[in-house]
């Protein structure tokens, strides 16, 4: 199974590079003397404003072509509110929701043995014998190789995965 998909993918991936090493030229519905000739030059005036209303409309946000939006729109671009990297105004409601060096909310409140490091409890399994059972538990056929399904499709997904590499 996991053979034939291998092959499969490495077929599609063969047949995608083939395509983009394809080209195809390009249909012109005009000839290319109408083309060139219909470019022209832009005037020195027209590049100069231009110019300039790209300088403005890189500082301040707005084009020249429409002066009176641009006057209002304008504003001081350090009393705007932006979400920081430190969490705040994450929430519109409540800004200081997830911010740094705040407490997490919590649905029940945290059950540590020693109040913040040790879990409560001392009958709880350990977690490698938790997953010694999961993965060789019988649930009605047992595997040939004892391998369970987890580990099936996981092989599936690392097959794949091992083709990075030729990119």
């Amino acid at each position: 199974m996991c053979l034939q998909l291998y092959w499969f993918i490495s077929i599609i991936y063969l047949i995608l590079i083939n395509a983009q090493n394809v080209t195809i030229s390009p249909i012109l519905t005009t000839p290319k003397q109408q083309i060139i000739s219909s470019i022209k030059k832009p005037s020195d005036d027209y590049l100069v404003s231009n110019r300039q209303n790209l300088i403005k409309w890189l500082l301040t946000g707005c084009w020249e072509l429409n002066k009176y939006k641009c006057e209002s729109m304008y504003h001081d671009p350090g009393s705007t509110e932006y979400p920081g990297y430190d969490g705040w105004y994450n929430n519109i409601g409540r800004p200081e929701i997830g911010a740094v060096d705040t407490p997490l909310l919590r649905r029940w409140p945290a059950a540590y043995k020693d109040g913040a490091y040790k879990p409560s409890g001392f009958n709880r399994p350990n977690p490698l014998k938790i997953s010694k059972e999961l993965l060789s538990g019988e649930i009605g056929s047992e595997s040939v190789k004892k391998r369970n399904v987890l580990q099936v499709f996981f092989g599936m997904c690392l097959n794949p995965l091992t083709m990075i590499h030729f990119n």
